[in-house]
């Protein structure tokens, strides 16, 4: 996992709010014009924020700025349900700004007003990120006494026990708060 681009001004403020935003000159521009924040950023580009170590932010209030394209808004969207992940990073809460309306590819370093303007154009914007609810499973999970019965059968299982309905079970249940870990292989 790589560091995050800012990772010494968290240290050095551990009570303070941060912000993220997509690339360096934008976390600069942010630290700048947000001086109540942290700003960070994870280096390497849109689709890298995956190797990113983001256990600094646990427990801490986040807002997350994402650039006006499509992969800036991808990534913002799904990095907060892990940073908002109750059994995992906790942040709380995880906000979001809109920047729907501003050029193409728009992000911090392109404002040219100052803190108070920038304040007046995100409050509107911004939305506390909710979890959705687990979508209820078409049908329920067979209880263990169930399975283990089945598998001393000498019959197929049926296809609501297979295998691959129970891991599609698992995913839709779990999918949200899993997280890769490259060291553990798992």
């Amino acid at each position: 996992e790589r560091p995050l681009y800012g990772l010494d001004r968290l240290g050095a403020a551990p009570n303070r709010p941060v912000c993220v935003v997509e690339g360096e000159k934008a976390c600069d521009a942010a630290a700048r014009l947000l001086p109540r924040y942290i700003a960070v950023t994870w280096p390497g580009g849109a689709q890298a924020w995956k190797r990113a170590s983001w256990a600094a932010l646990k427990g801490r209030s986040v807002l997350l700025w994402p650039d006006n394209d499509k992969p800036g808004i991808e990534v913002m969207n799904a990095l907060a349900p892990i940073l908002d992940e109750p059994n995992g990073l906790a942040c709380d809460p995880v906000k979001i700004i809109d920047p729907s309306g501003m050029t193409e590819g728009f992000d911090a370093a392109d404002w040219t007003e100052d803190t108070a303007a920038l304040i007046a154009w995100a409050k509107p914007r911004t939305r506390v990120y909710v979890r959705p609810a687990p979508s209820p499973p078409e049908e329920p999970p067979p209880a263990p006494e169930d399975l283990a019965a089945a598998a001393q059968s000498a019959e197929a299982l049926p296809a609501s026990m297979s295998e691959d309905m129970l891991a599609q079970y698992f995913a839709e249940r779990h999918g949200e708060s899993w997280r890769y870990v490259k060291p553990w292989g798992s």
